[in-house]
């Protein structure tokens, strides 16, 4: 028998299909977030899309300081909304809010116009991959690949060396929990010469890690390398 409350879910369910990944409201389309919670999130820059700037003056500022040799383009800061929906897509499986970071990045590597031959992402020890199960920037690399057309490598990178969590490092300690923990794949080596790399992470704290692992495929492949991630604390 239909109770009130099934049916009310019912309509509900046909009128506002999804729901917001961050509060869970109901909205009226799946793969988005709600109102409240878009207009909280701090883009860095996208004033032709009519969205707000923000601390543009950091928009291809080098995390690995003055010597490091590549740009680092992000969609939004690391604030209470975006590390919600980082945490969503890392730690509770939730694809929905991973596609609407994928589509936040898609958009901004058009809107830059990024060009990449090929599209990495930053990798996961084995032993944490079967942990987690899935290596959130290898789905949203592999999502950024297809939409920009350029080919998605999943294992262009190694993580060689099992690093301690970096949550309550600083920078010049997780520069030291990172050393020597990446490695380029030799067997790749040939499909990646003379290409243009896009290296893409879902989010950069201090910098430390997409710096070894840029520094490593660059080092390697003898050719910049660009780096795009979803949220920067820096």
């Amino acid at each position: 028998m239909l109770t009130i409350r099934s049916f009310i879910d019912a309509v509900m369910n046909i009128l506002y299909p999804g729901y917001c990944p961050v509060c869970a409201c109901r909205i009226m389309t799946s793969q988005a977030l709600c109102p409240d919670c878009w207009k909280k999130l701090e883009f860095i820059y996208y004033e032709e899309l009519g969205l707000p700037v923000v601390n543009a003056n950091k928009i291809d500022e080098n995390p690995g300081g003055a010597g490091c040799a590549f740009p680092v383009h992000s969609v939004v800061l690391f604030n209470d909304i975006s590390r919600a929906m980082v945490h969503s897509m890392k730690y509770e499986d939730d694809m929905q809010v991973m596609v609407v970071i994928a589509k936040l990045m898609v958009m901004m590597v058009k809107f830059i116009d990024i060009k990449a031959d090929i599209v990495v992402p930053v990798p996961m020890h084995p032993k944490k991959l079967r942990k987690r199960k899935y290596n959130q920037a290898a789905l949203l690399a592999k999502i950024i690949a297809g939409k920009m057309g350029a080919n998605y490598l999943a294992n262009g990178l190694l993580k060689v060396r099992d690093t301690q969590s970096q949550t309550s490092l600083p920078y010049l300690e997780r520069l030291k929990n990172n050393d020597r923990a990446f490695a380029l794949n030799r067997s790749k080596l040939q499909l990646m010469q003379n290409k243009r790399i896009m290296l893409v992470d879902d989010v950069i704290t201090t910098g430390a890690t997409v710096y070894e692992c840029a520094s490593v495929l660059q080092t390697g492949i003898n050719k910049p390398v660009k780096v795009a991630c979803f949220a920067r604390n820096i």
